[in-house]
């Protein structure tokens, strides 16, 4: 490429000559034609591109809606994307000619506005996408063959042609349009930009040499050209990309000695040095960031880059010297930046993650005393009550959240701050303090959203505290001051929450009574009705007269919930959890789940399931779960035929379900188990075992359960004296053994396969291997036997 625009530029003289006789043949013979090809005959003296787009009866209301974006404020960044936008909504329907003038006007109007050329390159991907790159290579050939639109730059033209060449991967065109970018528009600053774009479009393609190339070709070309910059930074990235370290490191080295006054250096350099602390290159992105705040502290951004150098070196490099020295840059450089107290709340806060909290605590201090009226000094008012609550200091951290009320009190930050450090104070019991926050929210805030949530956890403090009385008060004030929020239900459930995890179960029933009844078609009425079912499982279980029969009140209670909420989004998740409660149960009485405790509160979570399969809607994930749970609860009671049949079901009826490849795997396990109960015949479950788990592999082979089902299929193999099969899974599993196991207990099982196969000299070598590694294993004496066998028949 390089090679072809360099000679391009030196028979430039030729080109031209060449291009003139072009552009008189076209223009004589084939414009009209070119224009045909478009939509309908265009003439070639420009008078059908318009400067409004009014003009047409063709458009539709979504094309009407981004004219009146454009005509509203035309030279705005809004109307160049509406102006984008309705090139590709044209192409897409075949308005050609409407694409046309959209094209004319677009380039025109914008030709100098730096937001045009990624504008321009996201056209071109999208049309070559839609499957428009003839018709945008003809629309660009008549726009550029037109002498008299001079209003629409050749170089963006070109552009747009060499763009949808590389995405459609014509190189003929290419080469055409990039040569005529280089020979008529190299003194045109924008052709960098060009170039640029074009060095781009094959880095999205992770064509990183061409991209090279191109990026190689602006730098040479024009090593101080508007933008060029960001080719030099595009060569490090590719030469990163290609493993060219040495390269890219030169690339760096001239970006910063030779680019140190571009305009674009900050806005260039810092996501650069991103982009190296994302790789773990800590070093390089220190050195960026510290490049940017030596040579341009005037700029916005240096001070965030001096602030990254202090985050890199102190939470990645644990280099507390160079953070020192970083944090004192801030302020020698940057103390009196609008920005200041946010940087340095920034930085307390990497401080509080490494638990260095003494220094955070100094920090947000001089956050606060450098800007005491910045949006960011309540931020480090919080955080210095933080710091003290970490560091113990109880009394202190009283006091400043007191000082928190009254030097923020105007501040509309203060109720979100205050009922955060409301819960840092709760978490460390200090009670009295946090109470105060929320009520100072409740009175002072009462029209802010969050009030009703402040009120709430007064409430839940209250209950902590014993405080019965004063937390019926708040509920009550709750009431009443709240009646018309809509957050009400949900408060108010939450309250209820609080109650029974507590086992406060006539508390809890009281709050959940009144959402269920004051909103009763809502979520949270619904799972307020869920919740008094849940308790009601805890209260009416007996120990001393355990039975497997839902309890009668529990079976008039799911049958109403099913009847009252079935058009309740997540009905039948809540039905599901509440039949889970049981099956929980199950597996906390006997963690293998087979016990008869277990296997009876497996027989009552079934018949919760078995509501939810028969009488509630399909929900496409949570009646899935009830097959599924209801297949595991019978298997646990040894009735595996019928475990198979709903694992079938779900995977027949939901086979994208999550644990469909459980269900495959347990169909294979449960008919060994079958034949064990002499239910099935030994031919006959050995080949269902055998094709439930092959498709365990071919449509779930990346799942948990492969590697025990591939173990279990060779010892069936084994035991049908099918060796061959069986010594084929043996061998994988021995040879992708887990990687700190030095000898896989599985050769054993390879080194009777090899017995059985008569292949004795490598029975031997397995047998050898297996006594070696688990001399103490039972079966380590057969093998010590086989060995000696073995090795009396090689004398």
């Amino acid at each position: 490429m390089a090679r072809s625009v360099l000679r391009a530029g030196k028979i430039l003289v030729g080109i031209i000559i060449a291009i003139i006789i072009v552009v008189i043949i076209l223009y004589s013979a084939g414009v009209i034609s070119i224009a045909q090809t478009i939509e309908s005959p265009l003439p070639n003296d420009g008078s059908v591109l318009e400067s409004s787009l009014e003009y047409s009866s063709e458009y539709t209301p979504e094309q009407l809606k981004l004219v009146a974006i454009i005509d509203k404020d035309p030279e705005t960044y809004d109307a160049l994307l509406a102006l984008k936008k309705l090139v590709i909504q044209h192409l897409k329907v075949d308005q050609n000619l409407l694409a046309t003038n959209t094209i004319y006007r677009l380039l025109g109007q914008f030709a100098d506005s730096p937001h045009l050329p990624n504008n321009i390159h996201d056209l071109a991907r999208k049309a070559v996408d839609s499957g428009k790159y003839d018709t945008v290579l003809q629309i660009c050939e008549y726009l550029d063959s037109t002498p008299e639109l001079t209003n629409a730059p050749g170089v963006w033209l070109k552009m747009m042609e060499a763009l949808a060449a590389v995405y459609k991967g014509d190189d003929t065109i290419l080469e055409t349009a990039t040569e005529s970018l280089a020979a008529e528009h190299s003194t045109d600053g924008r052709c960098v930009e060009a170039f640029g774009q074009i060095a781009y479009a094959f880095r999205q393609l992770k064509q990183y040499e061409r991209s090279r190339q191109y990026y190689q070709f602006v730098v040479e070309t024009w090593p101080h050209g508007p933008r060029a910059i960001y080719s030099q930074r595009g060569l490090i990235w590719v030469n990163q990309k290609l493993n060219n370290q040495d390269d890219a490191v030169a690339a760096l080295n001239i970006l910063l000695a030779e680019y140190k006054d571009d305009p674009d250096l900050v806005e260039c350099v810092r996501p650069l040095a991103d982009s190296y602390e994302q790789k773990k290159d800590f070093n390089t992105a220190i050195r960026i960031h510290q490049y940017v705040s030596d040579n341009r502290p005037e700029d916005p951004m240096a001070i965030w880059s001096q602030f990254k150098v202090f985050k890199i070196a102190l939470a990645e490099l644990h280099e507390n010297e160079l953070a020192e020295t970083a944090y004192q840059q801030i302020w020698d450089r940057f103390g009196t930046h609008n920005r200041i107290a946010q940087v340095i709340c920034e930085a307390a806060w990497e401080c509080r993650k490494l638990k260095r909290h003494d220094e955070a605590l100094q920090m947000y201090r001089a956050a606060l005393a450098a800007q005491p009226e910045n949006d960011r000094a309540i931020i480090a008012q919080r955080g210095i009550i933080h710091c003290l609550l970490a560091l113990k200091d109880y009394p202190a951290a009283a006091a400043e959240s007191q000082k928190l009320l009254t030097a923020f009190s105007d501040d509309k930050q203060l109720p979100a701050r205050a009922i955060e450090v409301g819960d840092a104070l709760s978490r460390s019991k200090l009670y009295p303090e946090a109470l105060t926050l929320y009520q100072y929210v409740v009175e002072h805030f009462p029209n802010d959203s969050r009030a009703i949530t402040a009120q709430r956890k007064a409430a839940t403090m209250n209950i902590d505290m014993e405080n019965e009385s004063t937390a019926q008060q708040v509920l009550d004030s709750m009431a009443l001051r709240f009646a018309d929020d809509p957050q009400l239900s949900s408060e108010f459930y939450a309250i209820g929450e609080h109650y029974r995890l507590r086992k406060r179960y006539f508390s809890a029933r009281v709050l959940y009574d009144f959402v269920a009844t004051e909103f009763p078609q809502t979520n949270d009425g619904m799972w307020s009705k869920q919740r008094c079912m849940l308790m009601d499982i805890d209260l009416l279980d007996d120990p001393n007269n355990p039975t497997s029969e839902l309890p009668s009140e529990l079976q008039q209670a799911t049958d109403d919930f099913i009847a009252n909420y079935t058009s309740q989004p997540g009905m039948v998740k809540a039905l599901l959890y509440t039949g889970e409660e049981y099956y929980n149960r199950a597996f906390r009485k006997d963690p293998k789940g087979l016990s008869s405790e277990a296997i009876t509160e497996f027989s009552k979570a079934s018949t919760i399931f078995s509501k939810i399969i028969n009488q509630a809607p399909i929900d496409p994930k949570y009646t899935g779960d009830a097959y599924y749970m209801t297949a595991v609860g019978l298997s646990r009671s040894g009735n595996f035929k019928e475990s198979i049949a709903y694992h079938q079901a779900l995977l027949n009826n939901w086979p994208e379900h999550n644990l469909a490849w459980s269900s495959q795997y347990w169909i294979g396990s449960h008919y060994q188990s079958l034949k064990k109960q002499g239910v099935l015949s030994a031919e006959e479950a050995d080949a269902a075992m055998e094709q439930a788990y092959l498709t365990l592999f071919s449509k779930f082979s990346n799942t948990p359960m492969v590697q025990d089902a591939r173990k279990e299929l060779a010892w069936m193999y084994f035991q049908a004296s099918r060796y061959e099969e069986a010594l084929e899974i043996y061998e994988s599993l021995v040879r992708d053994g887990p990687p700190d196991e030095k000898v896989s207990r599985w050769i054993y099982n390879l080194g009777q396969t090899y017995d059985r196969l008569n292949y004795k000299e490598m029975a031997l070598q397995a047998y050898q291997e297996f006594v070696s590694a688990y001399p103490d294993l039972p079966t380590a004496e057969h093998a010590r036997k086989r060995i000696s066998e073995l090795g009396r028949a090689e004398l």
